[in-house]
């Protein structure tokens, strides 16, 4: 599953449970001569059908929980569209 958070998303941190498995990643940007790193989270559910659970952790401090439906593709989160 690849996430991108739309608006300011610098430094959010977005948890993500599937398959009773947890992880985070944190969104960063980095680049160097002739390098750049994307925005796109990668999360990789392994045998998991499913996500659980979608957290995101937005930098004005604000937490929300978004339902995903589906995997194996890009889904694009706003903040203030997710539930507390």
């Amino acid at each position: 599953l690849q996430v991108r958070l739309g608006g300011i998303a610098m430094g959010a941190l977005v948890t993500l449970e599937a398959g009773g498995l947890k992880q985070a990643q944190t969104v960063v940007s980095q680049s160097s001569f002739l390098s750049y790193n994307g925005r796109r989270l990668h999360f990789g559910l392994g045998k998991a059908a499913k996500v659980d659970a979608l957290t995101v952790a937005w930098p004005s401090g604000r937490t929300e929980r978004f339902n995903i439906e589906g995997i194996n593709r890009l889904v694009r989160l706003e903040e203030g569209q997710g539930r507390p």
